[in-house]
């Protein structure tokens, strides 16, 4: 290498690949000596003994002129000791350690040597700690570390035999932990053997390693730890089974955690759903960052299409609230903003009733093959999702497909489509995509999830060790039969929103002894309704933050479908404190059957807890007791109120039977 000033120096350099755990090359490490000295040395040496030959010559040519011989003799010995100064100056100026050994007992030192042991000579060195600089090697080191002996070698005949291995020995010196690197040749000096070694101080470059070390694994388990967190995000295996014919998913993050995300919710009835399949900005963790932003949007959208059973479900409506929730939430409203986030994907709502297939796509195609087997693709709109450069009222294009049964469709985000590899190293494209599609779309699905991943390896490895550029996404359905449905005839038997009242329950009992005939029907319809209503009275709170004001006040409505089922619906504000009370009893009561339900209520009333407190006691495991199905929501209205619902269903045909058995 060369110096600032103009020279040169010495180093021995070994470096070391740092790999993923699918051992994938990420970087590399190094350790560096400094071997100048002992590139000198050697030079010296040779130099040396090649002047001796060549003075001896000389002077066996000249031995008739004694006078001449004599003055180059002595010319030759002063030359000789002006060498000596010469190599023990180019030592001492040396920070590493640099020793000479015949093998038994140190011979010679540098300064730096005897700086480190606080010694003046070799034989103060001897008499303070031995007779070779191994007497002072750490015996507690680790085993990798070198010792006085190594098996049946001494340590300078085994550094020596093992040149190119990185050697390390520790030393402890006023009470400090020291480790040094060590390299050694051999050198023959008019026909004698002497090693020499060379100590490179490491210590801070330990020190800095295990650091580097510390932080790394602790990055790493922080990112496993969000990998598990986005997994979770993720839909469950097999939620799209009920939906579909067949299906395959295939989400493969690039770095653990990544950018690409999919969402999939039943919407209002169980034969309509929501499919997004979405790549974010960038991948690994900032990817991973817009994924929640992406999936707590996503969770909005879904909660508030279930609560509108009169909405018309539109991709493309859903894109544009996507577009302008999430530039207010990054605060990108404006070219200057900070942050620029967003993602291009596609959204799919399907309804098997009415066999209706809704796409919208932000510059992400949709693909598919018809009724008559023949190819199709819907192109999505140029235009992305979110970012700065996005205006916020931009309206998304829509497609609607009338589909059948046997129709299979195909998503993808880009990092399948610009995986570079091939003998040129291009990207996969969507020609050999689409070419997969055509050719083996009759395969079942698993069977073709198998071709696109192999064919996917197989491209991008056809370069040597090859990187993936992005998170992978590819997500494929077949349409099965249309749905088999009977349209819910509805009526309602009790609704009222305001304060609530003994009266108002009073009245509410009136209208559904009025309007249901069966008697176990009445009574379990009208004891969820008291337990309700009675519920709101004792703990419904003021809307406004920090308010402990009861208000005893929501909304409380029957219904009777088909005269199959009812439905009981409460909805009234909870403080986050009644929250903390309610949902633990909830979550318990759900993963009771109806047996253990029952056991539990008797064990409530037997030992008296709960049975006078307010807020989600006793009364909410009778409400579970006598309903058939409970489901239940907290929406946040601010940082200490929630709309709290709850839903009780009462099966006709539970209670008939309920009333024949007694």
């Amino acid at each position: 290498n060369r110096k600032k000033d103009g020279g040169y120096y010495w180093v021995d350099v070994i470096i070391t690949p740092e790999c993923h755990d699918a051992d994938k090359i990420c970087g590399y490490s190094a350790i560096r000596q400094d071997i100048t000295s002992k590139k000198e040395v050697e030079n010296l040496t040779q130099n040396l003994e090649k002047k001796v030959e060549e003075q001896t010559k000389d002077l066996k040519k000249q031995l008739r002129i004694v006078k001449i011989a004599e003055r180059k003799q002595n010319e030759l010995f002063v030359e000789l000791a002006d060498e000596k100064n010469f190599i023990n100056t180019i030592m001492d100026s040396q920070e590493n350690f640099v020793i000479t050994s015949d093998g038994k007992c140190l011979k010679t030192a540098n300064k730096a040597f005897y700086d480190f042991f606080e010694v003046k000579d070799t034989d103060e060195f001897i008499e303070k700690f031995g007779n070779c600089i191994c007497d002072t090697f750490d015996t507690t080191a680790p085993k990798e570390y070198i010792q006085k002996t190594m098996g049946d070698e001494k340590w300078l005949d085994y550094v020596n035999n093992r040149p190119h291995q990185v050697h390390k020995t520790m030393i402890i010196q006023n009470e400090k932990e020291y480790i040094f690197t060590i390299t050694s040749e051999k050198l023959i000096i008019k026909g004698h053997e002497l090693k020499t070694a060379i100590f490179t101080d490491i210590t801070k470059m330990e020190k800095a390693q295990k650091e580097i070390e510390a932080t790394h694994k602790h990055t790493r388990e922080s990112i496993e730890y969000a990998s598990m967190i986005q997994g979770a995000l993720i839909p469950e295996k097999g939620i799209m089974e009920s939906f579909f014919k067949d299906h395959f998913v295939t989400w493969v993050p690039k770095d653990t955690v990544g950018g690409d995300i999919w969402l999939f919710s039943q919407l209002r009835h169980k034969d309509e759903c929501l499919l997004f399949f979405i790549d974010c900005t960038g991948h690994g963790v900032p990817g991973a960052f817009v994924t929640m932003i992406v999936k707590a949007i996503e969770r909005e959208i879904v909660s508030n299409l279930k609560k509108h059973p009169e909405f018309e479900i539109s991709p493309a409506i859903i894109m544009g609230y996507f577009n302008n929730t999430m530039k207010k939430l990054l605060k990108q409203e404006t070219k200057d903003s900070l942050s620029n986030a967003g993602w291009d994907g596609g959204i799919i709502y399907y309804n098997r009733r009415t066999q209706i297939l809704k796409f919208a796509g932000a510059e992400t195609p949709l693909f598919y093959m018809d009724e008559n087997q023949e190819f199709q693709t819907v192109k999505g709109t140029r235009y992305s999702v979110g970012y700065k450069k996005c205006a916020m009222d931009y309206e998304y294009k829509e497609t609607i497909i009338p589909v059948k049964e046997g129709m299979k469709f195909y998503c993808t985000t880009d990092g399948y489509l610009d995986q570079n590899g091939g003998e040129k190293d291009f990207p996969f494209g969507k020609k050999r995509f689409t070419n997969i599609i055509k050719e083996h779309h009759k395969s079942p699905m698993a069977e073709l999830q198998t071709i696109f991943q192999m064919q996917m390896l197989e491209y991008e490895n056809t370069i040597p060790n090859n990187d993936r550029n992005d998170d992978m996404t590819v997500i494929a359905f077949e349409i099965g039969k249309q749905s088999e449905f009977k349209e819910d005839i509805s009526e309602e038997i009790v609704k009222y929103e305001g304060v609530m009242t003994q009266n108002v329950i009073a009245a509410a009992i009136e209208n559904i002894e009025a309007k249901i005939e069966n008697m176990g029907m009445m009574g379990t319809v009208s004891t969820i309704t008291i337990e309700y209503c009675q519920n709101m009275m004792n703990y419904s709170k003021n809307e406004e933050k920090d308010s402990r004001q009861i208000v005893p006040a929501g909304e409380i409505k029957v219904q009777n479908f088909n005269n199959e089922y009812y439905e009981i619906i409460a909805t009234n504000i909870v403080s986050t404190e009644d929250k903390e009370k309610i949902e633990p009893k909830l979550i318990e009561i759900q993963d009771l059957d109806k047996a253990g339900i029952k056991k539990r209520y008797r064990e409530l009333r037997k030992s008296g807890q709960n049975t006078h407190e307010k807020g989600g006691g006793i009364g909410m495991y009778e409400i579970a007791k006598v309903s058939d199905e409970i489901e239940y929501e907290f929406n946040a209205i601010n940082d200490d109120k929630y709309y709290f619902t709850m839903k009780s269903v009462v099966k006709t045909k539970v209670i008939e039977k309920r009333n024949k058995v007694d």
